[in-house]
């Protein structure tokens, strides 16, 4: 909850400028099992970029991640995937990894 809000308060700094969030938020997007102040924290820290890895299903995961890639609107993902945390039935992770190519319109 502390990283959030530093999060958020950073963030409402950048409006102006394209920005980039990459991070590990331990949650699902849309809401799963964290605690409603959590995801709350986690959808105001958000406000103002698209979350380009919410929703129910990434290519190339088999379920929804909990870390996220989001940008400002002046940016657009041209594509996003995963990649197993799972490599030739070794686990290689505590979680997936996620790729966004990113342009400017």
């Amino acid at each position: 909850m502390l990283y959030l809000e530093g999060l958020t308060a950073l963030l409402r700094k950048q409006h102006d400028i394209p920005t980039v969030v990459i991070g590990d938020f331990n949650q699902r997007m849309p809401r799963k099992l964290v605690p409603a102040m959590a995801a709350d924290a986690l959808e105001d820290a958000m406000q103002g970029l698209n979350v380009w890895t919410a929703g129910t299903s990434i290519e190339g995961l088999e379920k929804q991640p909990v870390c996220h890639i989001a940008g400002s609107p002046m940016l657009s993902p041209r594509a996003t995937w995963g990649i197993s945390r799972d490599i030739d039935d070794v686990t290689v992770s505590d979680h997936d990894g996620l790729i966004a190519e990113v342009e400017a319109p």
